[in-house]
């Protein structure tokens, strides 16, 4: 434990005097408006005070003041107790004693810092977002001979700066704030300003050495870990982290936070903690779950009592309005509305230029969005005045708007300037403003008929995504980064489909699918990483970061440089680049060493569909052959989804080429990825009467050296499935008779058992529970022995995984339905390199399940592609419900 400069502040966690027995282990006090030394609580009057504390087992705790006891009472809370206590100065302080054999007491004295009537005054004004006349009463109190109110002025003084974008006068008011909290002795107001200065560092203009600097600095202080202070200290660790883009370790960093903040009940910096979390979840490109914070932020007290809360976090809903791909017209309209009350609140009660610059973009872009020009050029104009140029980052998405109202005004040149004069300010420091500026670039070209210049941008725009998951796999992004990119891959797709050029769609939209399920693969094996691997990852990460802040640094120098310069500044940053990208393919085949599946060339019996999900109804049908491919656009409507409806929309438009092959490899995505396609009527029958129909992945990775002949059963690992034992003693008995075979059953199925038989496998056969995880799969897993499981995750980091997998669990070969990657289990196999996977997709009964396990092991020795064809059959001829068509074959 860290030793502290406050040598009465141990206090807090030893007796104040000779005792039996230490039973306190943690003990903290919130609410104190100021912490001194002492250790004493400030308090303003009557306060609530939260403590919480940890205590060995048996002791029980009690509150008593100085003029006696307290009625409260602890209450368990997480691995302590806590209870709230109204305090007053009269009280003397606060004592807290635990007992068991002995007494252990810790006493904080409370004393009582009366507000002047002006400061009261400029507090209530501040709360109702009255920031003009707040500050009339500030600068007044600022003079104040009382420290605690001229460091409080200063420091609203220097918040208020700091909104309008006035950095150096923000440190100014700020650093006179911490002088004369030291030199009262409060020591951890002081700590807090010195954290403000910290942020415009971060967040204001970019000095992030500095903050870095000031960070090291109340590190030094070593503040007792639960304090206001410390808090907020890691708090800035995890913004100045976030901005040199270390989004893992801000990420734990600002959990940590959050753990306390909840815990002590610190709802001002909880609020402030979860904003940054979304943030940070933001970069990751993981908006679905910075949505969910966001909405969770709406209805939150600190949101609804303070009006520049409230615009943050609409104005943050707004701009992940922006980058979801899945927006349709009353969504729009909703979002626009959240932007413009926004806006509003920065207008009315919010004086934040800066926040109000960015609000005013966000909703510029949506305007656009929505066809509404005039709206959109407002917005525009107002972000301008709002000095949003100011920095790198806003004048990429001014440029953005400015370009994209271009275009829709018919003046695709005018927006192709606009696009290259943004591609020259970005520089390839950011992999989205690049990405951005590619699709862009196609979006003009193509109504100036440039379309082979078009599809380069658009493969230019392609190559950025495949080095950002790179990146992305790093933090832990997964890819709905990805995801939410979708719309440059539609309007690929779209030119190529006009220019009749139905296989390069196709190949198109296979990408895009591989990708997404790169990203895991990457994800997974990265947490996979021995230390010596991980090691050199990180060093290798670094160097990309640090090239990334060199190339932002130089970028920024550069702006408004003379013209005789930007060609030498355009060299340079093309140089960078280059460099940038080959250390994150470095990183790659540390990563993932081994090699990306090939497509080959089909056999010329095999026929390839693609269904791929532009929005809930419109897809594009593909059907590729050895020999060509063919497209078309196909709408469906609600009765479509039943299996008659699937037969006619999606089977009849193929028939020709369905007739001339025997096996069908299906892609599915969006809704259709559920659906039992393989059961769908063709020809007045099930295409799996006539045709051998598995289900593909794209993506993943070769399979590993094969290994013959070993088949591996695992059943029944926690014991209470009967059925599943009986099925692995009788097909223990009909495969040992075509080689070795390991029983693993009950306890004996433990994870490092099968983990250790999977390697020398080339057939495995599960008969046990599965779990299904909808967030994205990795936490799909098969439950094993002793509350053990196996995940998709772990799956996808074998060395090399079994030729063969029969799954006879529910839900082993459940497709994801969303266009974020979903990994059921089989697919996981499949991405890990085996070549065939069975099993049901969605719950069977037992029976079903049984019988068509001996359906496919009746021939043990047939290939399992035909097996399975022959134990589906065989099931829908006798089974009575439709049961047997969730019985599914999965291939890479």
């Amino acid at each position: 434990m860290r030793r502290s400069p406050w040598p009465l502040l141990v206090l807090l966690t030893s007796a104040c005097q000779p005792k039996p027995e230490d039973l306190i282990e943690t003990l903290e006090l919130v609410g104190c408006r100021d912490l001194r030394k002492g250790p004493i609580c400030e308090i303003d009057g009557p306060t609530k005070l939260v403590i919480w504390v940890k205590v060995k087992e048996g002791a029980q705790l009690s509150i008593k003041t100085d003029h006696g006891p307290s009625p409260v009472k602890f209450h368990p809370y997480e691995d302590g107790y806590r209870t709230r206590f109204i305090a007053t100065a009269t009280a003397g302080a606060v004592i807290i004693e635990a007992r068991r054999k002995g007494i252990d007491s810790r006493r904080w004295p409370l004393e009582l810092h009366e507000k002047s009537e002006l400061m009261k005054e400029a507090e209530r004004l501040q709360s109702e977002g009255k920031e003009a006349e707040a500050k009339e009463k500030w600068e007044v109190l600022k003079e104040s001979k009382e420290p605690r109110e001229a460091a409080e002025a200063l420091k609203q003084l220097g918040a208020a700066h700091g909104r309008r974008g006035e950095i150096d006068e923000a440190r100014e008011k700020w650093g006179r704030a911490v002088e004369v909290a030291k030199g009262a002795g409060l020591v951890a107001r002081a700590v807090n300003e010195q954290l403000s200065i910290a942020q415009t560092a971060v967040d204001g203009d970019r000095d992030l050495k500095m903050a870095d600097r000031i960070l090291n600095e109340v590190e030094a202080v070593q503040l007792p870990e639960d304090t206001l202070g410390a808090i907020h200290h890691r708090y800035y660790r995890a913004a100045l982290a976030m901005r040199t883009g270390d989004l893992r370790s801000a990420q734990t960093a600002i959990r940590s936070v959050r753990a306390v903040t909840s815990r002590v009940e610190r709802a001002k910096t909880d609020w402030a903690a979860a904003l940054l979390e979304g943030r940070i979840l933001g970069d990751q490109g993981r908006y679905q779950e910075q949505r969910r914070i966001l909405e969770g932020l709406r209805n939150h007290d600190m949101t609804l009592r303070h009006p520049c809360n409230e615009a943050t976090v609409l104005r943050g809903l707004t701009w992940l309005s922006i980058v979801d791909d899945e927006r349709t017209e009353a969504a729009l309209a909703r979002a626009i509305e959240t932007g413009r009350a926004a806006q509003d609140l920065f207008r009315r009660s919010c004086p934040d230029r800066d926040q109000a610059g960015n609000s005013a973009i966000n909703l510029g872009l949506l305007l656009l969005l929505a066809g509404d020009l005039p709206a959109a050029e407002t917005q525009l104009r107002e972000a301008r005045q709002l000095g949003a140029e100011a920095t790198l980052e806003r004048r990429l998405w001014l440029r953005e708007l400015e370009a994209g109202l271009a275009l829709a005004r018919g003046q695709p040149g005018q927006a192709l300037e606009r696009y290259d004069t943004m591609a020259q300010e970005a520089g390839g420091t950011s992999p989205s403003a690049v990405w951005r500026t590619l699709v862009g670039r196609a979006s003009a070209l193509t109504p100036l008929g440039r379309k082979e210049e078009a599809r380069a941008a658009y493969r230019s725009a392609a190559a950025v995504l495949r080095d950002e998951s790179v990146a992305l796999a790093l933090d832990g992004g997964r890819a709905s980064f990805l995801s939410s990119r979708r719309r440059a891959t539609w309007a690929e797709i779209r030119l190529l489909f006009s220019e009749g050029r139905a296989q390069d769609a196709m190949n198109v939209a296979r990408e895009a699918r591989a990708q997404r399920h790169d990203v895991l693969v990457t994800t997974a094996r990265l947490e996979a990483l021995p230390p010596e691997d991980r090691a050199r990852w990180a060093a290798v990460v670094e160097e990309y970061r640090l090239a990334t802040r060199n190339m932002e640094s130089a970028l920024d120098a550069s702006w408004g440089a003379a013209s005789e310069r930007l060609p030498r500044t355009a060299e340079a940053q093309a140089t960078a680049l280059r460099t940038r990208r080959g250390l994150l393919e470095n990183a790659l085949t540390i990563v993932r060493p081994g090699r990306a599946k090939a497509s080959g060339v089909l056999p010329p019996d095999r026929l390839v569909l693609l269904y791929s999900a532009e929005s809930a109804r419109r897809y594009l049908a593909c059907a590729q052959t050895r020999s060509a491919a063919r497209c078309s656009w196909v709408e469906l409507a609600p009765e479509d989804f039943t299996p008659p409806g699937l037969g006619r929309a999606l089977l009849e438009p193929f028939s020709e080429e369905l007739s001339g092959t025997q096996h069908v490899e299906l892609l599915l995505d969006g809704p259709l990825a559920a659906k039992d396609l393989h059961a769908a009527p063709w020809r007045g029958q099930a295409l799996i009467a006539t045709h051998l129909v598995s289900y593909a992945v794209d993506g993943g990775l070769e399979a590993g050296a094969a290994v013959s002949g070993n088949a591996l059963i695992a059943v029944d690992p926690r014991e209470d499935l009967p059925e599943a034992r009986d099925e692995g003693r009788w097909l223990n008995d009909r495969l040992k008779a075509s080689g070795p075979v390991l029983l693993l059953s009950g306890a004996s199925a433990t994870r490092s058992a099968l983990l250790a038989a999977l390697s020398q496998t080339s057939h495995l056969h599960y008969a046990g529970h599965s779990v299904t995880d909808s967030t994205g799969g990795l936490e799909s897993a098969l439950l094993l022995a002793g509350a053990q499981s196996l995940t998709a995750g772990e799956l996808l980091t074998l060395p090399r995984a079994p030729a063969t997998v029969v799954l006879s669990s529910c839900e082993g070969t459940g497709p994801g339905e969303g266009t974020a990657p979903q990994v059921a289990l089989a697919e996981a196999f499949a991405l890990a390199g085996a070549s065939w996977i069975v099993g049901p997709s969605r719950p069977v009964p037992d029976r079903l399940a049984r019988r068509f396990v001996e359906a496919l092991y009746r021939t043990p020795t047939a290939p399992i592609d035909r097996a399975y064809q022959a134990a589906v059959a065989s099931l829908a001829e006798e089974a009575s419900t439709e049961d047997w068509q969730s019985f599914r074959i999965v291939t890479p």
